[in-house]
């Protein structure tokens, strides 16, 4: 849901990113508001009909891709497909510096039939799936995302859990290329106040039959 809502947000802001000769005022509040940590965002970039890079903010990342980087922005394979297809395409994970990783989402913007441009929004990994998930959840459950290989490449809580528990995984797309969603459950600790509240329980119910 909330790259959904994302998607939405990206394709709204496209037109006036694209269209206008430098930000506006208003474009660069939502802009602000769509990079809040709780998005999952952490920079986004538009590009011409050319696939050119045109602007972004931030316009400098400080993470620095390692190695190969298919997926990361400016992708042309990517943007092309967005275009032809006419609805936004998310493109592979790739690593950066420390040990992060990071994935991106192209949104093409028309103007009728006319091609503007693409707007790209660039998540962290990491972020995401810190963000997103609720304490209260993270408390019983370990979650991490693995890649194509089964490499770990985000988790949730640095807390391992011991083999035997319980486990579920789902396909993690978007943005997909082979990414699940390994979600692992803790032992439960043993609560002692409604075991002995019950084992009370029992035995008053026992005494009062035996009498």
């Amino acid at each position: 849901f909330r790259l959904d809502r994302n998607e939405e947000y990206l394709g709204e802001i496209g037109q006036s990113l694209l269209s206008e000769n430098e930000v506006s005022a208003r474009t660069d509040g939502r802009i602000g508001q769509l990079l809040k940590p709780e998005s999952g965002l952490v920079q986004i970039l538009w590009l011409d009909a050319a696939g050119e890079l045109v602007g972004g903010r931030p316009y400098a990342s400080e993470d620095v891709t390692v190695g190969e980087t298919r997926g990361a922005l400016p992708s042309g394979e990517t943007s092309r497909l967005a275009r032809a297809v006419g609805r936004p395409v998310y493109g592979a994970a790739y690593p950066v510096l420390g040990g992060k990783w990071r994935f991106n989402v192209h949104v093409p913007i028309f103007t009728g039939s006319r091609h503007l441009g693409t707007v790209g929004g660039v998540y962290s990994l990491q972020q995401l799936v810190v963000r997103e998930l609720p304490w209260w959840f993270s408390e019983r459950y370990r979650v991490s995302v693995h890649d194509a290989d089964g490499r770990e490449i985000a988790a949730k809580s640095k807390v391992e859990v011991e083999a035997g528990h319980q486990q579920y995984i789902i396909p993690f797309d978007p943005p997909g290329y082979g990414l699940t969603l390994k979600v692992n459950a803790y032992q439960a600790p043993t609560r002692w106040i409604p075991v002995l509240l019950i084992s009370a329980l029992v035995f008053l119910g026992g005494v009062i039959v035996w009498s």
